[in-house]
């Protein structure tokens, strides 16, 4: 049976860990990473982009600073998944059970992490099925990200038979991974995230006997049955997201070139003895200029889609939509044999799913210009400034923004099914289309009857911002 690692839960250990939580969030909240490092969880979403008020130096010592507490953060929602991506909750009790994941990490500012003292996050996979609460804690391997080589990377990795009884040989990590019986997980950030795609679209052309040039096929060892590969492909701001990736998006085109702009599906592929099992998580943040484009011209989600290159507006925090994170969780959790282990052999493997999952900013991309100076300022000296401009504004721009996307709920959508008003606001967005291809200009989310409700709605949403904001105790 797989090393475990158990970790008591003694009253003197959990009070620990709240204390050295409550450190590392100080230290957290010294920086934050402008760019993809905005995706790390909690504390560290709700400060990113005040980099600007910071040098590398800093950073890099206040993730030093913070390193050994860091690695006692764990955050909400069972997406083991996105290793640190989709993180977006707050730290939980110290668990009764820490198991050890490794993840490939593929991407530039991705590989930069152990350089910043950032190599081990724990995400809380809450009570699995067996084997109860448990916390996985994920240890950052960086790898080559052009494609060949993340391919070869898993290519590259030992076979071990699954039990005592079993004919299927898995793959697995292999020493001096703890346990070595892990399954691999690769999690690809930027044209790292591409890459892995690709690789994969040659993973699942290898088992089927059409290994293309320049890689080694997969093989299968002698008397399995069959040889297995079980891993999660973790996408982060995924240009062929099919609804919102820019690939995706301007496929028509794209295809034109050659540029295969399609998404492998997740689950079983099988050859001659071989069996690749693969899940999929995507997670991006709303309104990505990569991987949540505008599907129609409307010029206010074109501007504010294109202001997120640098999402400074993650600052004001931001909430998970569109994902179920324990089936998310769950799913990948069995994919990687970590149920498996942990039950002793008793629970088997699952064939991997894809998930979706997209972090809602509080603050729109395009009011970033009017709320950067306050948070700067706040950055630099401590300050509290408000911004009362900035959110007076949001309501209205909201609608502008979000009738450029197919998955907008209208006000006639929520008439007609009064159940929506329960979840949604007239101009919210579901995020629950991810998965379904939509190119540029192929839908239309509005009506025109819809559209002549809009500038109506956007006066009623000023009044009512400036109102809230500006005049709070009016009746």
């Amino acid at each position: 049976m797989a090393h475990l690692s158990y970790s008591a839960a003694p009253s003197l250990g959990r009070q620990s860990t709240r204390s050295s939580t409550r450190r590392t969030r100080r230290n957290l909240k010294q920086f934050a990473f402008a760019g993809e490092f905005a995706m790390f969880p909690g504390n560290v979403l709700k400060t990113a982009g005040r980099m600007g008020a910071m040098s590398l130096n800093n950073v890099a010592h206040g993730l030093k600073s913070g390193r050994r507490s860091a690695a006692k953060i764990a955050v909400v929602g069972a997406a083991v998944a996105t290793a640190a991506t989709v993180a977006v909750g707050a730290a939980p009790t110290a668990s009764a059970l820490d198991v050890n994941q490794q993840v490939y990490t593929a991407g530039p500012l991705l590989n930069l992490l152990p350089l910043l003292g950032i190599d081990t996050i724990p995400i809380s996979l809450g009570n699995l099925p067996v084997v109860g609460e448990t916390t996985l804690i994920l240890d950052f391997a960086p790898i080559g990200y052009d494609s060949q080589n993340i391919y070869n990377t898993i290519n590259a990795l030992p076979f071990a038979k699954r039990g005592a009884f079993s004919s299927i040989y898995d793959r697995v990590i292999g020493a001096p991974a703890d346990p070595p019986t892990q399954f691999p997980a690769v999690l690809g950030s930027g044209i790292g995230t591409r890459n892995l795609v690709e690789s994969y679209r040659t993973q699942i052309s290898s088992v089927n006997g059409n290994t293309p040039p320049g890689y080694t096929p997969f093989q299968p060892v002698p008397g399995a049955n069959p040889t297995q590969t079980n891993q999660a492909l973790l996408y982060l701001r995924n240009p062929l997201r099919p609804n919102g990736g820019i690939d995706a998006r301007f496929a028509p085109i794209l295809n034109l070139f050659g540029v295969d702009t399609t998404l492998p599906a997740a689950g079983v592929n099988t050859g001659t003895g071989l069996k690749l099992n693969t899940a999929t998580l995507d997670v991006t943040w709303a309104y990505d200029l990569f991987s949540d484009f505008p599907v129609t011209l409307n010029p206010f989600s074109l501007v504010n889609s294109l202001l997120t290159f640098l999402p400074v507006n993650l600052a004001g925090g931001v909430s998970l939509k569109g994902l179920d994170a324990t089936a998310a969780g769950v799913n990948v959790a069995s994919v990687l044999g970590i149920i498996n282990r942990l039950s002793g052999g008793i629970a088997g493997v699952d064939d991997g799913q894809a998930f979706y999952g997209t972090l809602l900013p509080n603050d729109l991309p395009i009011l970033e210009p009017l709320r950067l100076p306050s948070r700067l300022i706040n950055a630099v000296f401590g300050t509290d400034l408000g911004t009362p401009f900035a959110d007076a504004l949001q309501p209205a721009f909201t609608i502008l923004v979000n009738t450029g996307y197919s998955d907008v709920v209208t006000p006639d959508d929520i008439a007609a099914d009064p159940a929506l008003a329960d979840t949604y606001q007239p101009y919210d967005r579901t995020f629950l289309t991810s998965a379904t291809p939509e190119p540029f200009l192929s839908v239309n989310p509005l009506t025109p009857a819809e559209w002549l409700q809009v500038p109506g709605d956007v006066v009623r949403a000023l009044f009512t911002g400036f109102g809230d904001v500006f005049f709070p105790s009016a009746p």
